[in-house]
């Protein structure tokens, strides 16, 4: 019984029940930016680009977070 218990638990922290999709990244990086945090809006930008990198949203909100930053490379 423990074995199995050691085995749920290993599995669950192995896999994250909820990965975040690139629109939760960019609603939080939204979140981020209105509250003046750009750092912070940046990685959650990336994170969607990283997430879909064919999201337009994605790729323009990280470019312009980049540029606020002083970030070109």
């Amino acid at each position: 019984m423990n074995m199995r218990v050691g085995l749920v638990v290993a599995t669950v922290l192995a896999f994250p029940l909820s990965a975040q999709t690139a629109a939760e990244h960019i609603g939080i990086g939204d979140r981020e930016h209105k509250a003046m945090n750009a750092a912070s809006a940046l990685q959650h930008y990336q994170a969607a680009v990283q997430a879909d990198s064919n999201s337009a949203d994605a790729l323009w909100r990280a470019a312009a977070e980049s540029i606020d930053l002083g970030q070109f490379d």
